[in-house]
């Protein structure tokens, strides 16, 4: 049994988490790009359809068919979704109800725009060279137009490669956004999706202080980013008796992540999903930003659970692939493994480290072969093994076995009995105290 293993413990315990990760791709179905001087050819403006069947409501089906209301444009190579919105009428910008959709795209940045002017129904040459040429001299232009008998528009910005933004990661050409009316039976099945996406059960016993009866149907609104997300937004506001007297019944009530009593703001978390609320005294209207950080379930549905990963305050590293426990001060470290989608998942599923007497400690747990490989390195000195539990023996000593007991017993100065197992007890101990269970169940507990 020869595992392909070669982990520094201490490398582990230095090791900073990165904050970038490479943005994930919402397939589209590419056309040619058009050619200079030919006239933007897109299929005919489609009604947006609808469906029978129920729409879901988790975030992510606000990319689909049903929300969508561009799901059925064949966009060319280079063009790339990364989030999509709705918001209800914001009449101070002459907006009715409206969807939005963001995309990257790479290429050439006139006809990037010649595109975008044929999808909004524009196909007089003169003016879409008129589009082009602006594209070509402005950093950005918006192109006014219709899609599927709506008004919409397009909003292009001149983009260099690799540009790291808050919402995305930028290519050679332009970020756009395109933005399409909607009727008032599709803003229907928007706000159904907004709806199931607003969690109470943080407020507790004044959750009925923000119920549904005191929501503002004029201010409703909800983002998704398909790469990131942990941008994901729903927005919603709620007109109630006192909005200053809540807010201080909420700080007295709640176990809040932050408090700005002057600015009237305040941050509270409820497993996975962050809130934050805004006080207005004058108009009594509570205004909450929920971020569930999950697109694939509706965040309403979600019961945060007593023992679970983030409960425990794991934090998902995304240098090392795995959610992390680390308590710097008293060097101790656990890592759990939660394969996600795409990703190539380790073949052990908990590690532990400690550092007694100065010395770096790891323990690996495989759970298939329920076995655990144990380590410890001091400055140029390392020896490891396997320990099978279901035999209890120990297996494929190295370099040998007295350079293991002696590393061991340094590390484990004054254990009485096998110091082998001194480094299992210490992990047995630690989840104990730490997390009231066993580490055969740390290594399996749900992530939320």
């Amino acid at each position: 049994m020869k595992r392909a293993i070669a982990i520094s413990v201490m490398m582990i315990l230095l090791c900073a988490s990165c904050v970038s990760c490479a943005p994930a791709e919402v397939a589209t179905a590419p056309i040619p790009m058009l050619t200079p001087g030919q006239t933007a050819t897109v299929m005919a403006q489609p009604t947006p359809k609808t469906t029978p069947e129920p729409l879901g409501t988790a975030p992510q089906e606000l990319f689909l068919r049903g929300y969508n209301l561009f799901s059925d444009v064949a966009f060319p190579a280079g063009f790339t979704v990364f989030a999509a919105r709705y918001d209800t009428a914001q009449p101070e910008k002459g907006l009715n109800d409206h969807f939005a959709l963001y995309l990257t795209a790479e290429g050439d940045r006139a006809e990037i725009s010649r595109f975008c002017a044929g999808l909004l129904g524009i196909t007089d040459e003169a003016r879409l060279t008129e589009i082009a040429g602006t594209m070509e001299r402005e950093v950005a232009q918006q192109i006014d137009g219709t899609f599927g008998g709506a008004k919409a528009y397009a909003q292009l910005k001149q983009t260099k490669p690799g540009v790291e933004t808050d919402q995305t990661t930028d290519v050679e050409g332009c970020r756009i956004e395109l933005s399409v009316e909607v009727s008032a039976a599709q803003a229907q099945a928007y706000q159904a999706m907004i709806h199931a996406n607003n969690n109470r059960a943080v407020f507790g016993a004044l959750a009925d202080r923000l119920s549904d009866d005191f929501i503002q149907k004029d201010k409703l609104s909800i983002y998704v980013n398909a790469q990131r997300p942990e941008l994901t937004e729903v927005s919603i506001a709620y007109r109630v008796l006192d909005a200053k007297a809540l807010e201080a019944e909420l700080a007295q009530a709640l176990k809040l992540d932050w408090h700005d009593e002057q600015g009237a703001n305040m941050g509270v978390t409820y497993g996975r999903i962050r809130y934050k609320l805004s006080f207005d005294a004058g108009s009594n209207t509570v205004y909450e930003t929920l971020s569930p950080n999950d697109n694939t379930s509706p965040a309403g549905e979600y019961v945060q659970t007593g023992k679970s990963l983030m409960a425990f305050g794991f934090q998902y590293d995304k240098t090392l692939g795995t959610y992390v426990y680390d308590d710097k001060k008293a060097n101790i470290r656990f890592e759990v493994v939660r394969a996600k989608d795409g990703e190539t998942r380790p073949d052990w599923s908990l590690l532990f480290i400690c550092q007694p007497n100065g010395y770096n400690v790891g323990i690996w747990y495989f759970v298939d072969d329920q076995q655990l490989l144990l380590q410890t390195d001091y400055k140029d000195r390392s020896a490891k093994f396997y320990f099978d539990l279901t035999s209890g023996t120990y297996l494929e000593p190295w370099p040998n076995d007295t350079e293991i007991d002696e590393l061991f017993s340094e590390a484990f100065e004054g254990c009485q009995g096998d110091v082998r197992k001194a480094a299992i007890e210490r992990m047995t101990k630690e989840a104990q105290d730490r997390f009231g269970i066993t580490w055969q169940e740390l290594s399996g507990i749900p992530l939320w």
